[in-house]
């Protein structure tokens, strides 16, 4: 999945040219504007939090719309602090625009797309090797992390229950001896790098 800074996806906030945040996914819902209308009063909220994160509008566990239980009525009705946003009154929509998969920013970063981000960042990275901690090898700048047998383990992670900062580093960064040629890095392949979870 391809990484966007904050401030990359607020640029994208005009009805033109529309982009959200939900759960981390970056989605460019400027087809749904068109498709409802910009004047359309469902859209007041997407075009007042155009180029942000909206996920405090969903449960994190369903990726539903937040509802509450009117005590009057005894019906579950959507949170509206800004406006009900399109499909959350229309239950029949599918697929609903926040779980829609078309509308995801999803073209993944090369290795040399990110070395440039960290340097956008002022990061000096431009002297030094980036290498695949299991495999010793120098990333191809021209492929994606996965590509270079670096995977997201996340799911994993969270099936298991352990904290997301409870991991071996995937890439090392090797400053580069411009005198001499870098060493590759040999590992032994009996070494048993999994630990045993009780």
């Amino acid at each position: 999945m391809k990484f966007f800074m904050e401030k990359e996806v607020a640029e994208h906030s005009r009805s033109s040219d529309l982009w959200l945040v939900v759960f981390g996914r970056v989605l460019d819902v400027t087809p749904l504007v068109h498709a409802v209308g910009p004047d359309a009063e469902e859209m007041r909220p997407i075009l007042r939090f155009a180029g942000q994160d909206v996920s405090h509008w969903f449960d994190p566990h369903t990726q539903e719309f937040l509802r509450y239980t009117d005590v009057a009525s005894g019906q579950r009705l959507p949170f509206d602090l800004h406006g009900v946003p399109p499909h959350v009154l229309d239950d029949t929509m599918e697929p609903v625009w926040w779980r829609d998969e078309r509308l995801q920013c999803c073209a993944e970063d090369t290795c040399e797309e990110i070395k440039r981000r960290y340097e956008a960042l002022g990061l000096i990275v431009s002297g030094y090797a980036w290498i695949c901690s299991l495999s010793g090898q120098e990333l191809d700048p021209d492929k994606i992390l996965e590509e270079n047998g670096i995977i997201d383990e996340s799911d994993l992670f969270e099936r298991l229950c352990l904290p997301v900062d409870l991991h071996t580093p995937s890439i090392l960064l090797v400053y580069r001896d411009t005198l001499t040629p870098p060493l590759p890095l040999q590992l032994d392949p009996d070494l048993d790098l999994c630990c045993d979870i009780q």
